[in-house]
């Protein structure tokens, strides 16, 4: 609660004398995220309620959606987007004793890559 702000305001629209004369708006801000929910209904003490359970589903959402936002983005650049030949370090052939280095565009004996000879590639 010391992270949210609460105004009281007076509503806008039709409702005459009684809009006029009474805060019955509510204004909840969370401060740290600048999330605000606005609750304009006849009761405040009712407005105030709902505003704050709205204003809790929100940030419940934000930090939920967040925090999986930050996973999927540090897994992708873990492992790429999947791309077959976009993001093809290096092709391993077996049948023809090939190694082939697609930055470099270098080839190299697959059986001396193997045995250790990787200055070969660079």
């Amino acid at each position: 609660m010391d992270d949210i702000r609460i105004e009281l305001t007076r509503g806008t629209g039709n409702g005459g004398q009684h809009k006029n004369t009474t805060n019955s708006c509510v204004v909840m801000t969370h401060i740290p995220t600048g999330t605000k929910v606005v609750r304009d209904g006849r009761n405040q003490h009712r407005n105030k309620d709902e505003a704050l359970t709205e204003l809790k589903k929100r940030l419940n959402n934000l930090y939920k959606t967040g925090f999986t936002d930050e996973i999927s983005r540090d897994r992708k650049t873990q492992i790429g987007n999947g791309n077959r030949g976009s993001e093809k370090r290096r092709t391993y052939t077996q049948k023809q004793d090939l190694v082939v280095d697609h930055i470099t565009g270098k080839t190299a004996s697959l059986k001396q890559f193997m045995k250790g000879k990787l200055e070969l590639m660079c």
